[in-house]
């Protein structure tokens, strides 16, 4: 498990008071009230002999300032020994420290089940943060679905109990289905609550949730109120959130439109390293959104978000390389990052991959691979791919004529609606080329193909000796709320 899952919560405990009832006894008293007033060193000073008398709540609180260094040196071993005096006696904050330690290491070596042992006994005083202690270690014991009920039901109990980030991975459970049936509306509760706690990521995903209308009555979106968590955890530095808010205001959502203050909130998101928020800078550096249109920075951006791998700012960057826009041209670049989206499965990288190929663009010519990334985009749907495969099984790959699978390619793009493949079709009809001769057909799909289109096609083959379809440059705007993944550890 990572160290910080349960850091914050441990040290929580160190800073504040402990939940025990204050003892009658003079020197304890003492020692409180100093700690109260941050006088570490002469709490220390006052509690210790209260503690070596067997004092638990005095055990407790010298094992807290040796664990933290103050008022004494910093000894974890020793803080160890007079929290175990503490929890032995029964101290609930003590048993879910020592549980916490072990999970984390901190003065004990890690071992998830003496911490099983001693969250244990402070979840059955009533400790909501060992009980949500408890749900963490269930999740990182492994992905079984045992596993993942019992990390539910701790989960459950915890959140019941008024702890807010108990209520936020209760939330996230019902909302994904795991460990327990999948119910939107009882999540967006609870992540109100959690929000309302100031429980910062659910604020962030009560945000995403009323954004899409999920677990929402009717289920239709409610942007004004998403925009207000969203604002909650973004003045908080939320990444996440500030990316969130950035698109409400980009689509004017719940808010005025304010391209300026999208930008601002993508930027403070990306500046913190969030790869969408980069890609979403790109973008409005691109088409001029909120500021000064400017290649060379969108360029910047869609290299920083394309590093942390996300797809399209792989493709944005790889056709502005291609095109010179922003960058040099450089085909061979452009390449590189064609394939990286490509292999990921985005179409038209595919398409773009089996162009490269097929023209020995920035790698060496090959049209095994040119057919192999066309057939990926081609049953993708991308009509372009299903023509530029017809084109080279009529020609023939590594010299090898196919009319019929020429054909097969023509059909599916012709049947889509593309001019181009109707008349090529039209032809193998006529021809009798891969397809049984038809005069009928073939006068059919001229006819869909429109003579004009006809006329303009043969100008073009004239003129074109490799007529294959490249892509036009463009930057798609595909920014979208990125809320289908609710985000937690």
């Amino acid at each position: 498990m990572k160290r910080r899952v349960l850091y914050g919560v441990l040290f929580a405990v160190l800073a504040g008071c402990s939940a025990g009832a204050l003892a009658s006894v003079s020197g304890l008293s003492d020692g409180l009230a100093q700690l109260e007033r941050r006088q570490f060193e002469s709490a220390y000073a006052t509690l210790m002999p209260e503690a070596e008398k067997g004092n638990p709540r005095a055990a407790l609180e010298v094992g807290k300032l040796l664990l933290t260094g103050r008022g004494v040196a910093k000894d974890e071993a020793a803080a160890v020994k007079w929290l175990l005096v503490a929890a032995d006696s029964g101290n609930r904050d003590a048993q879910y420290m020592l549980g916490a330690m072990s999970v984390e290491g901190i003065g004990l070596p890690k071992d998830s089940q003496v911490a099983l042992t001693w969250l244990s006994k402070a979840a059955a005083q009533g400790d909501a943060r060992a009980k949500t202690a408890l749900g963490i270690l269930m999740q990182s014991a492994g992905p079984g679905s045992q596993h993942t009920e019992q990390a539910a039901r701790w989960f459950e109990r915890a959140a019941a109990s008024g702890e807010p980030e108990a209520q936020r991975r209760w939330a996230l459970m019902l909302a994904s289905g795991r460990g327990v049936a999948k119910n939107e509306g009882e999540a967006l509760k609870w992540f109100k609550k959690a929000a309302v706690a100031g429980d910062v990521e659910a604020q962030r995903n009560l945000g995403i949730m009323l954004s899409t209308g999920k677990g929402v009555t009717g289920g239709k979106p409610d942007f004004a109120e998403a925009a207000r968590w969203y604002g909650l955890a973004a003045k908080k530095g939320d990444a996440k959130a500030q990316y969130g808010l950035g698109i409400l205001y980009a689509k004017g959502q719940g808010v005025a439109p304010d391209q300026e203050k999208a930008l601002i909130l993508y930027r403070m998101a990306a500046t913190q390293g969030l790869a969408t928020a980069e890609y979403a800078v790109g973008l409005a550096y691109a088409y001029g959104r909120g500021t000064a249109q400017n290649d060379v920075k969108a360029a910047d951006w869609f290299e920083a978000a394309a590093q942390q791998g996300v797809v399209r700012a792989q493709y944005n960057l790889a056709l502005m390389l291609e095109a010179g826009r922003g960058r040099p041209v450089d085909t061979v670049a452009a390449s590189k990052w064609f394939l990286m989206a490509a292999e990921k499965g985005l179409r038209e990288a595919q398409y773009n991959m089996g162009y490269h190929y097929a023209e020995g663009k920035g790698v060496p010519r090959d049209q095994g691979k040119a057919v192999f990334w066309y057939e990926k985009a081609a049953a993708a749907g991308d009509v372009k791919a299903q023509y530029n495969l017809g084109m080279l099984y009529l020609n023939g790959v590594n010299g090898k004529a196919d009319d019929e699978k020429a054909a097969f390619f023509y059909r599916m793009a012709a049947g889509a609606g593309y001019g181009p493949a109707m008349y090529r079709l039209a032809v193998l009809y006529e021809e009798g080329r891969g397809v049984k001769q038809s005069y009928q057909l073939a006068g059919e799909w001229y006819e869909r193909a429109d003579l004009a289109a006809k006329v303009k096609i043969d100008e073009a083959m004239k003129k074109n000796p490799h007529p294959f379809v490249q892509r036009t440059l463009q930057v798609p705007d595909d920014l979208n709320q990125s809320s289908d993944k609710l985000a937690g550890h």
